[in-house]
C-alpha cells in the first residue's frame, strides 16, 4: 500500500461494532460506497483513507455522530483511566505511582475530549 505523501486523506474511527460483526461490516460497506478504502483495523478502530484529488474526507456528516463518537472513546479512555487509579491505589508500596500517572494522563485526555464535546453541544444548540 505506498503512496506519494498527501496522496491520501485518512481517517480513525472508534466503530460502535467490532469490525467482524454483521453491522460493522455492514458499517465498512457504507463508508466503502462514499469512495473511501477500508485499510484495516485493530480490536473496534477501524483506519479508512481516500484519495485527496476525490475531495475532502469526512467520517461524520453531523454533529450528533461526532458526539456519539467522542462518547465512544471517553468510555474507553474512563475505563482503562478509573482501572488504573485502582491499581494504583492498590499497589502504593509498589509499583503503583506508575498507574497514578497513566490514570492522571488518562484524565487529562479524557477533560480534553470533554472539552471538544461541549463545543459540539454548543455548536449543535446554536444551529437547531
Amino acid at each position: 500500500m505506498s503512496c506519494e505523501p498527501g496522496e491520501y486523506a485518512t481517517r480513525l474511527e472508534m466503530m460502535e461494532w467490532a469490525p467482524s460483526t454483521i453491522e460493522g461490516q455492514d458499517y465498512i460497506r457504507f463508508v466503502e460506497d462514499t469512495g473511501a478504502e477500508f485499510v484495516g483495523n485493530y480490536m473496534r478502530w477501524a483506519y479508512f483513507r481516500k484519495k485527496t484529488a476525490d475531495g475532502p474526507f469526512d467520517l461524520f456528516s453531523d454533529v450528533d455522530s461526532r458526539i456519539r463518537h467522542l462518547d465512544r472513546i471517553m468510555k474507553l479512555v474512563g475505563a482503562i483511566g478509573a482501572a488504573n487509579l485502582l491499581i494504583g491505589i492498590s499497589n502504593l508500596r509498589t509499583a503503583g505511582l506508575v498507574n497514578l500517572l497513566c490514570a492522571g494522563l488518562l484524565g487529562f485526555a479524557w477533560h480534553r475530549l470533554n472539552l471538544k464535546k461541549t463545543r459540539l453541544q454548543t455548536e449543535r444548540s446554536l444551529h437547531e
